[in-house]
């Protein structure tokens, strides 16, 4: 055949191929399709009754008990006021008003505390978001020759689009791949997260010599205050203040258990500066008023303004870093969250994060917001302040609409040296303080994960540091486990005088058949499959007794490989290294009982392996396949039923191999007779050996026969065909193999 026309053939077969598995997917994906529609169409149906039950029930427990609607309260008005300076902060980092993240702020509090996947966390304008829209949007970005409202209209619509990609990822079922970050990575992710948040509050200690400071912000133009300075001494004394209220204040017994601490310190630090430091030093501390003005931030429904020519890629694109960032963040702040409360956190907690946060982003596009996603911090001081459920997030976004709209006048009173301190025990709660010792204690590669993540966090941002301590551990995983596989070969050699006296033979009887044989003759002979393979020993014993009429001269060498260990990418080399074609007999028989096909390239090192026999003009019969591997075998059948001779082989419906039909009868021992399957697309001309009665992958046909007294017409006795008794004994398990 020439090159031409075996290149034509497979092309025509691979087009066929093609076609049938198209046929199949669609029929599949339609099918799911309808289910899917069907059972949304019924939970819609069902969803007004179940929310109304909710709110229902919502209200008689807080009814039941005030002073668990008095923590939630509470907590959330004291979240939104720890929300005000970062929202001004994150949107300076942006270079965009205020106003932009206070919207943010409101609409994913609201939205994503009523509908997110873990009661008690806070979503706001994020830092981490913030980073990336600042190489557009900031001073000397890639927009910077656009209108502002130009300007401002593309960045609404990129938080649009991140609404639809994390909707998207909500739906599609990808969240449970977010399940996969390794214990090594978190750590490091809280590690970072601790240090940004205190980097975060030196901002306290900046200085500006312009007329405001918001203008100092939006040029990035600050000094450091002094350490000689008076001033900076007052900043230190009133961040001393609020962290020794804060952590000592939930100590005084009855009052400490009625109102937050950090309310309190509020209140009390904003009495110093205002009463006492004002008044009778005379060096002020920079206000919440005097960073930026929080009055006036209304979200209003409007469609971005995107102006004639828009950068729809670099929409899209950022688009989706963005949906990546919020959701690796998002869904992180929900595990740890769960963590903190003692809840075992559930695999439909991150789809519902990953929809609740999608729906934020898009109605926070939709209403001049900048988009946003968990934040970690604010959620740890939410929970310290005694608050469990939705109520305390979501009354967070209601109460930031309040206080940017009604109660800015008050806001603007607070010293950002005691937001500050509240920050600050904030960084002491987050950071694992065990690292230290587990940097030393843990595997080198478990080490390096920890600090590869916290530095990156810190240099780069959150999701990057870890999307990289996942690919590291991955790594690593895949480098460990690929040299677990083993090829244990299986040693054939005479069995002992017990075997051969207890089936009746002599001794004196028995043929000494060399290792590695394995009779084919039609005589009777009896294979006894030994139990005492020890752990220590690297061979698996068969012991044959032959029979004495026996001709050795048509026997066949046989070697069985017992494969142990998971075969995937970062095994299938050392896998093909296990075996020696040149000196391995005319017959190879691989069997996976102990080891598992994990992914595509396990089966093509197995399609590797058996053209590399085929070549040598040897054979090869798998078997032992468990249903994991069966399902990697059954999407390659077709390059295996080409390459991998296994005679008679047969692919059912269900893409199992099915080599013969068993029947099990109960008795002192059990029996297993075993005949041949028929296969109407067996060759005629074909004339396997004998040695295909041990071809036994996966028998499809399992039945008792004591519990049907009917026999078959079509099946074989004893004296007809071949059979294979299985001896099931506590002490010595036993296979004979009976031919005529």
């Amino acid at each position: 055949m020439s090159f031409a026309t075996h290149f034509r053939d497979n092309l025509v077969e691979s087009a066929s191929e093609l076609r049938r598995w198209g046929r199949r997917s669609t029929s599949r994906a339609s099918r799911r399709g309808r289910r899917a529609l069907a059972a949304a169409g019924a939970k819609l149906q069902t969803l007004p009754r179940q929310t109304a039950s909710y709110i229902g029930d919502s209200t008689m427990f807080y009814v039941r008990n005030p002073a668990t609607l008095r923590k939630e309260l509470l907590s959330g008005l004291t979240v939104s006021v720890l929300q005000v300076p970062e929202s001004i902060s994150f949107s300076f980092l942006a270079g965009i008003s205020p106003r932009v993240g206070f919207i943010s702020t409101m609409t994913l509090g609201f939205l994503d505390g009523l509908l997110g996947g873990q009661p008690a966390t806070i979503t706001g304008a994020a830092g981490a978001l913030a980073v990336v829209q600042m190489r557009y949007t900031a001073a000397g970005g890639i927009w910077e020759d656009y209108p502002e409202a130009e300007r401002l209209g593309m960045l609404f619509m990129m938080v649009i689009m991140c609404g639809v990609f994390q909707l998207l990822v909500g739906l599609t079922g990808l969240a449970k791949f977010f399940k996969l970050v390794p214990a090594s990575a978190m750590i490091g992710f809280l590690n970072g997260l601790a240090i940004n948040l205190f980097r975060a509050q030196l901002d306290v200690f900046h200085s500006c010599q312009l007329p405001t400071y918001e203008e100092c912000a939006r040029r990035q133009e600050y000094g450091w205050m002094s350490l000689s300075d008076a001033a900076t001494w007052l900043v230190i004394l009133e961040i001393v203040i609020s962290v020794v209220i804060v952590v000592l204040f939930p100590r005084v017994p009855r009052l400490g258990r009625l109102v937050p601490s950090t309310l309190i310190s509020l209140v009390v630090v904003t009495f110093f500066e205002h009463i006492i430091n004002r008044t009778l030093i005379g060096l002020p501390v920079r206000t919440v008023g005097e960073t930026a003005s929080v009055a006036g931030a209304l979200p209003i429904f409007a469609l971005p303004t995107l102006g004639s020519n828009p950068d729809w890629h670099s929409i899209v694109l950022t688009g989706f870093i963005l949906a990546v960032v919020g959701l690796m963040e998002s869904v992180l702040a929900v595990h740890a969250v769960a963590e903190m409360l003692h809840i075992q956190p559930t695999p439909w907690q991150a789809t519902q994060e990953c929809l609740a946060q999608g729906f934020g982003n898009v109605i926070s596009g939709l209403t001049g917001g900048m988009g946003g996603c968990a934040m970690l911090g604010q959620c740890f001081a939410n929970i310290n302040n005694g608050a469990r459920g939705r109520l305390s997030s979501m009354t967070s976004g209601i109460f930031m609409l309040i206080i940017a709209n009604g109660l800015s006048f008050a806001i603007e009173l607070v010293p950002v040296a005691c937001l500050t301190g509240v920050m600050f025990v904030l960084f002491v709660h987050t950071f694992h303080w065990p690292t230290f010792s587990h940097l030393i204690r843990l595997p080198w590669v478990d080490s390096f994960c920890i600090v590869l993540v916290t530095v990156l966090a810190v240099v780069m941002d959150l999701a990057v540091a870890v999307a990289a301590g996942i690919v590291w551990s991955a790594l690593v995983l895949a480098n460990s486990n690929g040299k677990l596989i083993r090829a244990t070969p299986v040693v054939v050699e005479p069995s002992t005088d017990r075997h051969a006296s207890s089936n009746g033979n002599h001794p004196s009887q028995e043929s000494a058949a060399p290792e590695s044989k394995l009779s084919t003759s039609p005589q009777t002979t009896e294979m006894h499959l030994t139990a005492s393979t020890s752990t220590t020993s690297t061979n698996t014993i068969i012991n044959v007794a032959e029979s004495p009429q026996q001709n050795p001269s048509s026997s066949e060498e046989v070697r069985v490989y017992a494969i142990s260990g998971p075969l995937f990418f970062g095994s299938t080399q050392a896998f093909n290294s296990l075996f020696n074609i040149a000196s391995d007999p005319a017959t190879v028989v691989l069997d996976f009982s102990a080891s598992l096909v994990c992914d595509f390239s396990g089966v093509n090192a197995i399609h590797s392996l058996a053209k590399r026999y085929r070549h040598a003009g040897k054979r090869l019969i798998l078997r032992g396949f468990n249903e994991a591997s069966r399902q990697q075998l059954r999407r390659s059948k077709r390059m295996l039923k080409r390459m991998v001779e296994i005679e008679p082989l047969e692919w059912d419906q269900d893409d199992t191999v099915s080599m013969t039909s068993l029947e099990v009868s109960p008795a002192d021992r059990t029996t297993v007779r075993a005949r041949p399957h028929h296969n109407p697309h067996h060759n005629p001309h074909h004339n396997p050996q004998h040695i295909s009665d041990l071809e036994l992958l996966n028998p499809t046909v399992i039945e008792d026969s004591s519990s049907d007294s009917d026999t078959s017409d079509d099946e074989a006795s004893p004296e007809e065909d071949g059979q294979i008794e299985l001896t099931d004994s506590f002490s010595n398990p036993q296979i004979r193999v009976v031919s005529e």
